[in-house]
C-alpha cells in the first residue's frame, strides 16, 4: 500500500511512534495523534485510500471558535511538502 508506506514514512522522519492501522481489504490505512500549539491539542487523522488514491487530513480543535491564522499555519507545518518519490 504505496500511501500508507509514504504515511509511515512521514511519521517516522518526525520521529513519532505512532502506527496506521491497515485495512488490507478495504485497501485503507489511517493513524491519529494529538499535535499542541500554544498549550491547545489539537487531534489529528490521517486516512489513506489506495484505490481512490487518496490522502485525507482531518485536524480537530478543542473549542468552537475560529482558529487563528497563524495557529493553522503552524498546524498545517507538519504536513510534508513536496513530491514523494518511489525507492
Amino acid at each position: 500500500m504505496k500511501l500508507a508506506e509514504k504515511v509511515q514514512e512521514w511519521l517516522s522522519h518526525l520521529q513519532w511512534n505512532d502506527e496506521l492501522t491497515l485495512d488490507e481489504e478495504n485497501q485503507t490505512s489511517s493513524v491519529s495523534f494529538y499535535y499542541s500549539i500554544k498549550n491547545r491539542s489539537f487531534k489529528v487523522w490521517v486516512e489513506t485510500d489506495e484505490q481512490r488514491d487518496v490522502l485525507e487530513i482531518y485536524f480537530y480543535a478543542p473549542f468552537n471558535l475560529n482558529i487563528i491564522k497563524d495557529d493553522m499555519f503552524r498546524l498545517l507545518s507538519i504536513v510534508p511538502r513536496g513530491e514523494c518519490k518511489d525507492h
